[in-house]
């Protein structure tokens, strides 16, 4: 508890674990078991108006990111499936039912990879990705279960 993140260094979890990562500016990443996260960038000026996130992470995790995030901010999570691009968010992303699923729970979300581009902009709205070249499924209102399923694998209850 309240040891410094470095740039580019390999954060891991392990078996049932939970890990909290709080920034700078308030943004909170939570990684759930056997996740993996690497801070490719992080800039958080705020009286310049600098901000950019850069990660790249595998496993399940949430990021919520904080009211003192600028709209120009720029925040883009690399995974495995599609690099997700964030503006004002609360979002989940991680493996589900045999794929890989984004949530969002607030704000806007592009889920972007080689074979597409889809955009989750409505609280509860998901999408499944198969490979990094396949492009993103429909974008769907998720079932309560798989919500609850997803937000599950990084609750620290």
């Amino acid at each position: 508890a309240g040891q410094a993140v470095h740039l580019a260094e390999e954060i891991s979890t392990g078996e049932a674990a939970r890990l909290r990562i709080t920034f700078d500016d308030g943004t909170v990443l939570t990684l759930g078991e056997r996740a993996r996260v690497v801070i490719d960038s992080f800039v958080y000026q705020p009286d310049d108006g600098l901000e950019q996130l850069l990660l790249t992470a595998t496993g399940p995790f949430r990021l919520a990111t904080a009211a003192l995030v600028s709209p120009a901010a720029v925040i883009n999570v690399a995974t495995p499936a599609a690099v997700l691009g964030v503006r004002g968010t609360d979002y989940w992303g991680g493996p589900i039912d045999g794929r890989y699923g984004v949530l969002v729970l607030e704000g806007v979300v592009t889920v972007a990879n080689d074979g597409g581009e889809v955009v989750l902009s409505n609280p509860g709205e998901g999408t499944n990705l198969d490979s990094f070249d396949v492009a993103p499924g429909a974008v769907t209102n998720w079932p309560a279960d798989k919500v609850l399923r997803a937000l599950d694998s990084v609750s620290f209850n």
